[in-house]
């Protein structure tokens, strides 16, 4: 299966859901790549972003451990001039379908032989960390309290965070002084930022891109495109 865009012909695939489970008329949700920046993966209703995958790495799709390497099928991104598409083949004999449930939900089931039926092999979103925790939070539903602040922020309403109200973000606990050497935290295993307010370079660089960054005041972060090797 290719789920993403030819650019030469402008053709576009995409699941959509079904209107009801007996009427195979397009739903209101859609599962499709936005090659706006650096792509990324969306769960829509109707234009409205409900929910967003992480970022390809070159690997995997960062934070996943389930789309990690497995017996069951191999996938991989194709990002150029021509095309962008995420495809997978099967490795065994196998039988599965992806699709996009009447809720918005992607779901990938195997065929099980011997009882006869769907099996749930893997659901998307795997988590309800999306536009939970606001700006400059983080969000871990592996943690009691699932939002916190990251490190040199604080909540700006502490009592609201107490009642594990997170609709407010979290401001910085010092204000930010570019000329005096202030620079960038680093965190590993978290999921990248929207990039649709990012740009990308395919041909620089780690170094290069944090020089780059760190001159521009406007810059809240820089990652590796692809750690293949």
């Amino acid at each position: 299966m290719k789920l993403g865009w030819n650019f030469v012909t402008g053709l576009e695939v995409y699941l959509s859901s079904w209107k009801k489970y007996e009427d195979p008329a397009p739903g209101e949700y859609t599962y499709n790549y936005d090659p706006s920046r650096y792509p990324q993966k969306f769960v829509k209703k109707g234009s409205a972003v409900e929910f967003r995958t992480r970022t390809w790495n070159g690997v995997g799709f960062n934070g996943v451990p389930i789309l990690r390497k497995n017996p069951i099928f191999s996938y991989t991104v194709v990002f150029n001039e021509m095309e962008l598409y995420f495809t997978y083949e099967l490795v065994g004999s196998i039988v599965t379908r992806f699709i996009s449930s009447q809720s918005g939900v992607g779901l990938r089931r195997m065929w099980d032989n011997q009882a006869r039926s769907w099996k749930l092999y893997l659901s998307i979103p795997i988590d309800s960390c999306y536009v939970i925790c606001g700006a400059f939070g983080s969000c871990n539903t592996g943690y009691s309290t699932i939002c916190r602040c990251l490190d040199k922020f604080v909540p700006k309403y502490p009592k609201e965070w107490a009642k594990e109200d997170w609709s407010n973000y979290c401001t910085r606990n010092v204000q930010l002084d570019c000329h005096s050497g202030d620079g960038l935290q680093k965190y590993s295993g978290y999921k990248l930022p929207d990039t649709r307010s990012s740009s990308f370079n395919k041909n620089i660089s780690l170094e290069e891109c944090k020089t780059i960054c760190l001159k521009n005041h406007n810059c809240t972060t820089y990652s590796s495109l692809d750690i293949t090797n």
